[in-house]
């Protein structure tokens, strides 16, 4: 470790991240949400580069590989962004009138996952994998009507060497479990996303990465199913833009399990 007060040896992919970024980048402030990351998360890792690359290339494959996100807060401090094993309260809570020209859509059919494999483990010396973890599920090829041969993913995760998962339809409570299990989590079944104009100035402070919920909208239900219900449905901002008087936001569930 590069920081002040952690003397260990790194292990994991995020605190590869977390070193690259105070070692190389100087973002030595502790960043946001590391905590909470740092504690969900254990999926071990091995680096080595032997030709130079650039550092954002690096850090965007250990993000995808450790199953987070990163970006800058608004005082400028690094914040780190994932989808937790469960919630229980929301950084903010939007009505109807919050909010304007709201649109709601899902997730496209043909971005769900109904059949996984993941390769990891990479060999130091030799361009191949060692591990492999696989994982499938009929049981909602059959509900979505997708056929056995479609649909399939297949990642090859060059840094991951402990982690894969194994559970593509993961529980309720075990999205951070592995590779499969968070991905899997997120696309096994279509997903709310909301679109919408945050006019409440009270809102402004509103970030990339905020938990959100939804009261008393002028619809409680989008393809026949509730989607405002603020105990059970928790929905991340992925998209955030400001100009004058209102911020444009995107809002995608992110509520663990099937949908």
């Amino acid at each position: 470790s590069s920081w002040s007060g952690n003397t260990n040896t790194l292990t994991e992919l995020h605190e590869f991240h977390r070193d690259i970024c105070h070692r190389f980048l100087g973002l030595t402030a502790t960043p946001v949400g590391y905590s909470d990351l740092n504690s969900d998360k254990a999926w071990q890792g091995r680096l080595w580069e032997l030709k130079s690359l650039p550092v954002k290339k690096i850090l965007d494959k250990l993000a995808f590989e450790g199953g987070f996100c990163y970006t800058f807060s608004a005082n400028g401090t690094l914040k780190y962004i994932y989808v937790k094993d469960s919630y229980s309260s929301a950084d903010h809570t939007l009505d109807k009138n919050d909010l304007d020209d709201i649109e709601i859509s899902h997730t496209p059919i043909n971005d769900l996952i109904m059949d996984i494999t993941v390769n990891f483990n990479k060999h130091p010396a030799k361009d191949e994998y060692r591990s492999q973890a696989t994982d499938n599920d009929s049981a909602l090829r059959t509900k979505y009507n997708i056929a056995s041969g479609e649909q399939k993913a297949t990642f090859n995760l060059d840094y991951l060497t402990n982690g894969a998962g194994g559970d593509l339809d993961c529980s309720d409570d075990d999205p951070n479990d592995g590779f499969m299990n968070y991905y899997g989590n997120l696309s096994v079944s279509p997903r709310i996303i909301v679109d919408a104009r945050v006019v409440n100035p009270a809102k402004f402070s509103m970030e990339l990465g905020d938990i959100c919920t939804f009261s008393s909208m002028s619809t409680a239900k989008a393809f026949n199913k509730s989607w405002t219900d603020s105990a059970s449905k928790y929905y991340m901002i992925t998209s955030i833009s400001r100009s004058l008087g209102r911020i444009n936001c995107q809002f995608i569930n992110v509520s663990p399990g099937e949908q």
